[in-house]
């Protein structure tokens, strides 16, 4: 069964410029702690300088990686 489409949870995430990983694992930058959410889920990658365009990256995670109701290609 699949998340709630209508789900918006926010996140702050502190821009830098490492990659911010996403899971459950505790080496997580952002953990969230769901059953459809893997270990190692995705990476968000920040805006290079001067552009305001963020990177997702799906890690393999078993149930993907989706954005804006569409899913991502590992």
């Amino acid at each position: 069964e699949e998340g709630d489409p209508n789900d918006r949870s926010i996140f702050h995430i502190r821009t830098a410029d490492q990659p911010t990983k996403i899971g459950r694992s505790k080496s997580a930058d952002i953990r969230i702690n769901h059953e459809q959410i893997s270990n190692r889920h995705a990476v968000l990658w920040p805006p290079i300088s001067g552009d305001w365009l963020w990177f997702i990256m799906d890690m393999n995670s078993t149930n993907g990686t989706f954005v804006d109701g569409e899913k991502i290609t590992p």
